[in-house]
């Protein structure tokens, strides 16, 4: 997660934060907590309209201690929450994640043809990405001829799903790319994927066919290849799975997308 995001997220805490503690003041009694201890025994005292020693809170009334002990806490904390917030805002526009960019955006035609970016473009990083050539796994005669609306030909109908999704969202992807293991052979992932924002590389595996213990087995295996190779689930690796009685859940691709490539 790049610094940007850090404290992007950092400030959509706080403000949520604020919002809560703003609501419980408003929301809890008034008047404030006296707490008076004697021989070892604590009194709480609700002290309201002027009464300067405050009603005694009898035992079975410990939620109004609570509610005036919170409220006063809160008070204390807002103000800190807030010039965190302050802090965090001005921290944000010191690293504005596109301040480069907008930069070379900023240019003439004619010198952006003359200038490398320091942080390369999204349509750099898509062309860089998508010009690495390669050779992928050849076709038998008798497998079903599915083709994806981007015009790729791919050998399920889940792969047919998960490459529709990833061109309609504009998400850049090759199939069936090989990728060299830590042993020296290659294995073909079923879709390499770029973020287009992060400029990260991940490769993606979808198991459609969970059910069956012989590729079942494969398919643990070949992960473990691309762990030893130093390629993670949750990290430069995505998994989906169906099984023949759990089909591929379209909503679980959705959030996988929105997870690690948009």
């Amino acid at each position: 997660m790049s610094l940007f995001s850090v404290f992007c997220n950092e400030k959509r805490r706080l403000e949520q934060l604020i919002i809560e503690k703003e609501k419980a003041i408003a929301n809890a009694p008034q008047g404030t907590l006296r707490v008076s201890s004697s021989q070892g025994k604590v009194r709480y005292f609700w002290k309201s309209n002027g009464n300067e020693n405050g009603a005694f809170i009898k035992a079975n009334e410990m939620w109004l201690a609570a509610s005036l002990a919170q409220k006063e806490y809160d008070s204390a904390v807002l103000p800190v929450l807030k010039k965190k917030l302050n802090a965090v805002e001005k921290s944000l526009d010191l690293i504005d994640s596109q301040a480069e960019e907008k930069l070379y955006d900023y240019l003439a035609p004619a010198r952006k043809a003359l200038v490398t970016p320091t942080i390369p473009t999204e349509d750099m990083l898509v062309e860089r990405f998508l010009s690495v050539k390669y050779t992928g796994l050849p076709f038998k005669e008798d497998e079903a001829f599915i083709m994806t609306d981007r015009g790729d030909r791919v050998r399920s109908k889940s792969e047919k799903i998960i490459a529709d999704k990833l061109f309609r969202m504009g998400i850049p992807y090759q199939y069936e790319f090989p990728v060299q293991l830590a042993d020296g052979k290659f294995v073909y992932a079923d879709f390499r994927v770029l973020n287009k924002k992060t400029g990260r590389i991940y490769l993606w595996e979808h198991l459609g066919m969970m059910s069956d213990q012989n590729y079942c087995d494969n398919a643990i295996r070949k992960i473990e290849r691309y762990e030893e190779t130093g390629i993670f689930p949750g990290g430069g690796l995505i998994l989906t799975y169906e099984t023949a009685t759990l089909p591929l859940n379209t909503m679980a691709i959705d959030l996988t997308i929105n997870r690690y490539l948009v």
